[in-house]
């Protein structure tokens, strides 16, 4: 895979539903189209540390369930249009170049089982956590500023 270029992922059906090129040496520019499939439920990009690109700034809606980019080269700020994917049940943001905080939108991932932002330079409000009630995993690894709650009002029946 390290001989392809990102960009023909391009090509891709819009009937496709996942997308997993796990550790095969993709390098390059992610598309951020393919982002914007119809019918992508499951994207997993993890361990291609030449793999760079930014996650959609806007009208990033659809059926997306999982999202793994652990250990990539993505970058920038986390976006607010993340809230917008309330299906989203597995999110690894991990071990990689975003910046800024992790925006408040992301309480609107209410399906939210599995959440990896550790080993990011990022800040964190932990109260966005308060309606992530479905949470059984999170990890919050290195390089993480988090904010606790003053009034230590944040539960996780799950976790």
């Amino acid at each position: 895979m390290s001989t392809i270029s990102p960009v023909f992922l391009t090509n891709l059906s819009s009937t496709l539903t996942s997308l997993s090129p796990y550790n095969c040496s993709v390098r390059g520019i992610f598309p951020i189209n393919i982002f914007h499939l119809p019918n992508l439920r499951s994207l997993s990009l993890s361990l291609n540390s030449n793999l760079t690109g930014t996650l959609p700034k806007t009208n990033w809606t659809g059926p997306l369930v999982s999202l793994v980019v652990h250990r990539t080269k993505f970058q920038g700020a986390i976006p607010v249009s993340v809230g917008n994917l309330t299906s989203m049940y597995s999110l690894d943001l991990s071990d990689n170049q975003f910046t800024g905080s992790v925006p408040p939108t992301l309480g609107n991932l209410y399906c939210l089982s599995s959440l990896a932002l550790g080993g990011i330079n990022l800040n964190l409000d932990f109260e966005i956590f308060a309606q992530l009630k479905n949470l059984e995993s999170l990890e919050l690894s290195q390089n993480l500023t988090v904010m606790l709650p003053n009034n230590g009002n944040c539960s996780f029946p799950r976790l």
